[in-house]
C-alpha cells in the first residue's frame, strides 16, 4: 500500500469511490500484483511499482506485458533499478531499457535472484552441475533465440528462467480478481493541493488510472472531442450560450446494463444559480471496432432532462438510465461498444465550473455491481465574453466551429511555440533534436512518461509505410528518454518520418501536459525527402496552468527564451509564440489540419482546393498561418509588409533571414493585424 501511496493512491473507505483495484496473489516465490488500470497494457504504473517495491524490500521484481500475439516485455528490477529486459520486437521497441547479455547477464540475475535460486536452474544433458553461470548463459541465449511465433510462449521461457510461474505472468486482471483466495485492494486518489481561491476544489492533474474500470475505459478522441485534452486548464465556452460536451467510453467484452450516471459540478467560486446550468444528459451506445464507431445507428439510447430547480440548487445529479441495455457478447466471442455520454449546459455570463461524470454498470438481472465505478476525466469550463475578433473571421458567422475557434484564440489554455522551416534534411533534424532536448531536459527529473507516436511518409505505391493506421506508438519514462536507444533514431533522416509527436503525461493520465512535435509536409508520389517544396513544422506546447508547470518542472520564461534564441538561428519561413487553446497539429496522410487562426477564418478551404496545400513551401512564403503578439517573418513574408509601420506598435528586429516582430502592448494586436493584411489569408 505504501508503494501505491507514492503514486498518489490510498485505500478507499467506500467501494463506490474506488478509482482502481489491485489484486494480490501469493505464489512461490513471487507475489503477483494485477492492477485494474493496467488490465490491457501497463501505462507506466507497474514499472514504478516494481522500482519502488524492489528498492524498499531489497529484492527483485518482474514486470510482464503481452501487447499482442508477437510483442511482449519482460523487465527485471533489482534494488530499485531496472537491470535487464527482453522484448518481443527489439527493432520496433522504443528502447530506454537496460539490457545485458552473456556473463554480465548471468551476474545480474544471480545478484537479483540470490545464489540458491540461480543455482537451481534445470539441468540438461551435458551441463556441468558445478557451473550454473554457463548453464544460465546457455538457457538465456536459447530464450533470446526462441523461434516460437507467439509472444506468450517466448515470455514463458523468460519467466521459467526467473522461477516465475508462466501462468502468473499471463493471467489477466479479471481472472485474478475472480479467484476467492486473492486479496483485493480498493484504491482512491489521495487529496491533491487545491488551487488558490478554489475553496478546496481539486483542480490539479490527477494521479494514474482513474480513467478505467473493469470492462470500461475512457476513450481518447482529440479530433472530435478536443476539449478534454486541456485539463487542468479551462476550455472556453460562449457566455450565456448553450453547449454540449461528450465523454466517449469504450466497453470491451462486457454488456451495459442498469447504468447509473452521476454528474458532479464544482462551481465553488459562484452560487449554482449563477453558474453553469446542466440542461440534459444523454447516453448512446454504438457498435465499434478498434476504437471507431462503425454504425451511426445506436444499439441503445437514453436521455434525461435536468429539472431547473435541481440544476440550480445542487452540485450533484444522479439518475438511472432505464430502459437502456446492451447484451454481453456470446461466449467465446469479442465485442466492442462505444458509449457516448453527452452533457448539455448553459453557460453563465462569467465564471468557471469543473464537471466530473461517473458511470456504474450493474448486472444483467438488475443486481448492483460490486466493481469500481468509472470516474471520467474532469472537464474545466470557462465562460468568456467577446474578445479579439481576427480580421480573417466574420463577426456575423453562425458556423459553430468557426465561432469556437475565435473563442479559443482568446483563451490561454495552452502555451504554444511553432516554427515552419524549409526542409534541409539531416542538418535541420540535428537542430530540431537540439531544441527538443533543451525543452525536455527539465522533465527528466520527474516520474512522468512520454507517449511517442511516429508515422512514416507514404510509400511509392501510395500506401502508408507503417502497418497500423496511426503509425507506431510507445510509452517510455521521461527520465530515460534522452539516453534511450530510440532517441537518436527519431531524428535520423533515413527513417523518413512524416510525423513525430511526443506527449508528456502522468502515468495513466488521460491526456498530456506538454509536448514536442516535428511534422513534414505531405509528399506526392516520387518526391524525394527534402524536396524543393518540402517544409518541417516544429512545435513545443505546454498546458497553460500552474499545476501542470509544477509537475513538469518548467520555467516558461526559460522555455520562451530558448525557443526564441533557437528560431533566430534557424531561418524559419515563419514562426510564432501564442497563448491560446490549441495543441499544434499539422497535416497527416489520414487528415488535413489547419492552425487555429486559419480555422477561425471565413474561408472555404476545401471548396477552394487549399486543403492539403498549406504545409507546402509556397503557402507560408506568402501567407501567415497564425497571428500572435510575438512572430518571426521570413524574408519573403517581410518583403510583402511595411515593416516601418509595424514599428509603430511593435519592436521590429532584423535578423539574418527575416524580421522578429514583438507587440509592445497586447491591446494593439488588432492594430498590428491590420498592418499585416497583405499576408493574411483573406485574398486566396
Amino acid at each position: 500500500m505504501q508503494a501505491y501511496r507514492g503514486l498518489g493512491f490510498g485505500p478507499s473507505r467506500i467501494d463506490s469511490a474506488a478509482a482502481r483495484e489491485a489484486v494480490l496473489a501469493q505464489g512461490d516465490p513471487f507475489l503477483s500484483i494485477y492492477d485494474s488500470a493496467c488490465a490491457h497494457v501497463d501505462d507506466g504504473t507497474l514499472r514504478m511499482l516494481a522500482a519502488r517495491l524492489s528498492g524498499s524490500w531489497k529484492t527483485c521484481a518482474v514486470v510482464t506485458t503481452v501487447q499482442d500475439n508477437t510483442d511482449f516485455e519482460f523487465l527485471l528490477y533489482h534494488l530499485g533499478q531496472q537491470v535487464d529486459s527482453a522484448v518481443g520486437d527489439p527493432d520496433g521497441h522504443p528502447g530506454g531499457l537496460a539490457a545485458v547479455r552473456g556473463l554480465q547477464q548471468a551476474e545480474t540475475w544471480r545478484a537479483a535472484l540470490g545464489m540458491k535460486r540461480f543455482s537451481s536452474l534445470p539441468h540438461r544433458a551435458g551441463d556441468d552441475p558445478d557451473d550454473p553461470v554457463s548453464r544460465f548463459v546457455a538457457i538465456a541465449e536459447a530464450a533470446a533465440r526462441a523461434a516460437q511465433p507467439y509472444a506468450e510462449d517466448r515470455l514463458a521461457a523468460w519467466c521459467r528462467l526467473a522461477h516465475l510461474p508462466a501462468r502468473a505472468a499471463l493471467r489477466g486482471f479479471v481472472d485474478a480478481a475472480a479467484s476467492p483466495g486473492n486479496r483485493r485492494l480498493a484504491l482512491a486518489p489521495q487529496a491533491r493541493a487545491p488551487y488558490p481561491g478554489s475553496s478546496g476544489a481539486t483542480r490539479g492533474p490527477g494521479p494514474a488510472g482513474v480513467w478505467r474500470a473493469a470492462g470500461l475505459s475512457a476513450h481518447r478522441n482529440d479530433d472530435d472531442f478536443p476539449y478534454h485534452r486541456f485539463f487542468p486548464a479551462a476550455w472556453p465556452t460562449e457566455a450565456g450560450a448553450e453547449a454540449g460536451f461528450v465523454w466517449p467510453v469504450l466497453c470491451r467484452d462486457h454488456g451495459l446494463h442498469n447504468l447509473r450516471v452521476a454528474l458532479h459540478i464544482d462551481q465553488s467560486d459562484s452560487h449554482p444559480a449563477d453558474g453553469f446550468v446542466p440542461l440534459h444528459v444523454a447516453l448512446a451506445a454504438h457498435a465499434a471496432q478498434n476504437g471507431r464507431i462503425v454504425s451511426a445507428t445506436p444499439l441503445a439510447s437514453f436521455g434525461q432532462s435536468v429539472p431547473g430547480e435541481v440544476a440550480r440548487r445542487t452540485a450533484d445529479i444522479a439518475f438511472d438510465a432505464h430502459p437502456f441495455g446492451v447484451p454481453e457478447p456470446p461466449p467465446g466471442q469479442h465485442g466492442e461498444v462505444m458509449l457516448l455520454l453527452r452533457v448539455e449546459l448553459r453557460a453563465p455570463a462569467a465564471g468557471e465550473a469543473l464537471i466530473t461524470p461517473t458511470l456504474r454498470v450493474g448486472g444483467p438481472e438488475g443486481g448492483t455491481s460490486k466493481g469500481a465505478p468509472l470516474i471520467l476525466p474532469t472537464l474545466r469550463l470557462a465562460a468568456r465574453g467577446p474578445g479579439w475578433m481576427p480580421i480573417a473571421a466574420d463577426p456575423m458567422d453562425e458556423n459553430p466551429a468557426r465561432r469556437q475557434a475565435v473563442l479559443r484564440l482568446n483563451a490561454p489554455a495552452c502555451l504554444t511555440h511553432v516554427a515552419i522551416l524549409a526542409d534541409s534534411g539531416p542538418e535541420l533534424r540535428d537542430a530540431l533534436r537540439t531544441l527538443a532536448e533543451a525543452f525536455l531536459l527539465p522533465m527528466t527529473d520527474t516520474d512522468l512518461v512520454a507517449s511517442i507516436r511516429t508515422q512514416k511518409h507514404r510509400t511509392a505505391d501510395g500506401s502508408l509505410a507503417d502497418a497500423s493506421p496511426g503509425g507506431a506508438s510507445h510509452i517510455v519514462p521521461v527520465a530515460g528518454l534522452l539516453q534511450g536507444q530510440l532517441w537518436p533514431k527519431l531524428f535520423q533522416a533515413s527513417r523518413d518520418l512524416q510525423s513525430l509527436q511526443i506527449e508528456i503525461l502522468a502515468a495513466g493520465a488521460a491526456h498530456g501536459l506538454a509536448g514536442f512535435s516535428m511534422q513534414t509536409s505531405l509528399r506526392d508520389a516520387g518526391e524525394a525527402a527534402g524536396g524543393e517544396g518540402a517544409t518541417v513544422a516544429v512545435a513545443l506546447w505546454v498546458i497553460g496552468d500552474a499545476a501542470a508547470l509544477r509537475l513538469l518542472r518548467l520555467d516558461m520564461v526559460a522555455v520562451r527564451d530558448t525557443f526564441a534564441a533557437w528560431v533566430r538561428g534557424a531561418a524559419p519561413l515563419q514562426a510564432w509564440m501564442a497563448d491560446c487553446t490549441w495543441v499544434p497539429d499539422f497535416d497527416h496522410y489520414e487528415s488535413y489540419a489547419m492552425t487555429l487562426y486559419e480555422a477561425a477564418a471565413a474561408v472555404d478551404w476545401m471548396g477552394r482546393g487549399l486543403a492539403g496545400t498549406l504545409c507546402g513551401r509556397a503557402w507560408p512564403r506568402r501567407r501567415l498561418r497564425f497571428v500572435a503578439p510575438h512572430m518571426w517573418l521570413g524574408w519573403e513574408l517581410a518583403a510583402l509588409v511595411d515593416t516601418s509601420r509595424l514599428a509603430s506598435v511593435a519592436l521590429v528586429t532584423a535578423y539574418a533571414d527575416g524580421v522578429e516582430v514583438e507587440l509592445r502592448r497586447p491591446a494593439d494586436l488588432s492594430v498590428m493585424e491590420r498592418l499585416l493584411v497583405p499576408v493574411l489569408p483573406l485574398h486566396v
